[in-house]
């Protein structure tokens, strides 16, 4: 779910993604059957799960967006949601599979299956509907849930199609203890998704006493916790409050905050997902508005060598997808917080290093969010 992200120049041709004429026709084949109404379900079902296993073995980020580009133009997105409309359960979760993997990474195919959505929706609200507590319905979840991820991560214009679809069931699957650690740690993620947009909804849902409750039970695997913490702290971060002192004296910036950053700049796995770092940076960003959990988090020596690291080896790494932007400038903030409550360790190596060396390159950097956030910890720096 977290690629990098390039999209086709004008100039590309787009057959860019396929290395040999076979591999086109066999893709095109693939397109082909989906499309055909005479097609048997037998047919359709191998042809989803084909053009699902092309798509996992391009080569790069952009023959992936080629091909991408490709099948929306041979309208695939809207044939594999007429596949949700059947009696073959092996059909529709080949579909939903297929869906999955198509809006991994790619903002164009995000936007062909929003652009759809709406007059679809219903669809996926019918398979949300049909009990997820039954075996044979967890996949079928599991793939529904993981695409609203998807979509969600993407594109915050979705979240306000989304939630009326996925408000009724997440809770439900979280607080089971019987269902896919996965599964659960999905419904999670895709809280935190829409977090960003829909908190106000969130918090009349009680999320985070549910999520708090959750993660606090004994037995429960890490997978199975997903976010949960940084669901709490999107929610209620942003002064002093109850949730967040239960999550402070749970030990979460050793257990969580920490090992969270370090597996975001490591691009590790972490309970189950791969972060972004726009979303991993917000936590910090959240918590540091207020004095005395900046203080906690900057008691840990591991902090701020961590929120330093965002920056480092920039030409390598750069701008790998608009994410990275954002948390980047997200981290910028976040140190001038640490300045202005006055926590910076100004004698330490590592801080000298970061203002002599990296702080000027950041003050002329392409990008305007990053020149004018790297401004305004330049200010702090100087009492300006």
């Amino acid at each position: 779910k977290f690629g990098s992200r390039t999209l086709l120049s004008p100039h590309q041709h787009p057959f860019a993604a396929f290395d040999s004429i076979a591999m086109l026709d066999a893709f095109s084949e693939a397109v082909n059957k989906i499309r055909c109404d005479d097609a048997c379900i037998v047919s359709k079902i191998a042809a989803l799960r084909q053009l699902s296993s092309m798509l996992h073995d391009l080569p790069s980020a952009a023959a992936r967006e080629s091909a991408v580009q490709h099948a929306i133009s041979r309208d695939v997105v809207r044939y594999a949601f007429d596949c949700l409309d059947t009696c073959s359960h092996e059909l529709m979760e080949a579909a939903v599979t297929f869906l999955v993997d198509f809006t991994m990474g790619s903002e164009a195919s995000v936007q062909a299956v929003l652009d759809l959505f709406p007059s679809v929706s219903w669809r996926f609200g019918n398979l949300l509907s049909a009990s997820p507590f039954e075996a044979r319905n967890t996949g079928m979840v599991l793939g529904v849930l993981t695409l609203c991820m998807n979509l969600a991560a993407t594109s915050p214009e979705s979240h306000r199609l989304l939630m009326p679809m996925v408000q009724p069931i997440c809770l439900d699957i979280i607080t089971n203890d019987g269902l896919q650690d996965k599964l659960r740690g999905n419904a999670i993620t895709l809280l935190a998704n829409l977090s960003l947009t829909q908190d106000a909804a969130l918090r009349d849902m009680h999320v985070a006493e549910v999520l708090l409750t959750h993660i606090n039970k004994p037995g429960v695997s890490e997978m199975a916790k997903g976010v949960a913490e940084s669901v709490v702290v999107y929610l209620h971060g942003q002064q002093e409050c109850a949730e967040i002192d239960r999550l402070v004296e749970a030990n979460f910036v050793e257990e969580y905050c920490i090992p969270l950053m370090r597996c975001t700049l490591k691009s590790w796995e972490f309970r189950g997902m791969y972060p972004y770092l726009s979303y991993t940076a917000r936590v910090f960003r959240i918590l540091l508005q207020t004095q005395r959990y900046a203080s906690t988090l900057m008691s840990h020596k591991e902090m701020l060598p961590l929120l330093l690291q965002v920056f480092e080896d920039q030409d390598a790494t750069r701008w790998r997808v608009q994410s990275d932007v954002d948390g980047r400038c997200l981290t910028l903030q976040t140190l001038c917080k640490i300045v202005v409550f006055h926590l910076w360790p100004s004698s330490e190596d590592e801080c000298v290093n970061f203002y002599d060396d990296c702080l000027p390159l950041l003050l002329v950097d392409s990008d305007m969010r990053i020149r004018c956030a790297a401004s305004e910890l330049w200010a702090h720096f100087n009492g300006r």
